[in-house]
């Protein structure tokens, strides 16, 4: 008896997505940037601090059109333009699955933790009807 093994289908996405690392918005890219093609085999977009593990951005088999623009941002780390009827592929070794990225033009961003002394605290509800309840009982 042959198995047939199908392989998993990537939704391609056009909203805002997260992948590790990063964090893939659509936006209206900035006019001054110097596009290059994306080739075939991919281009490394990001080496994680934490993993040594990269983050890939690839076009689709068949896609020729897949653009990228890097910036010199800390935070920011580049624009892929996508045409219509293309797509592309962000890999991340075999931590994460792949974000299949639709037609659109997308800004990538990295996610950082702040350190602990910047976080906000958090509240619950219960505390603000606390202290609004305070505001009316009598001590």
């Amino acid at each position: 008896m042959k198995l047939a093994i199908q392989k998993p289908e990537v939704p391609l996405l056009d909203g805002p997505q997260a992948q590790g690392d990063i964090l893939i918005l659509p936006v209206d890219a900035p006019a001054d940037l110097d596009w290059v093609n994306i080739p075939p085999e991919g281009l490394k977009v990001l080496l994680s601090d934490v993993t040594g593990h990269h983050h890939t951005l690839q076009p689709a088999p068949r896609a020729r059109g897949v653009l990228w623009a890097k910036t010199n941002n800390e935070n920011t780390l580049g624009y892929v333009e996508i045409p219509a009827g293309e797509s592309a592929l962000l890999l991340h070794s075999e931590e994460h699955t792949p974000n299949g990225i639709a037609p659109g033009c997308y800004a990538l961003h990295r996610k950082r933790q702040a350190p602990m002394e910047v976080r906000p605290t958090r509240r619950s509800y219960l505390d603000d009807w606390n202290d609004e309840l305070s505001a009316y009982v009598d001590d």
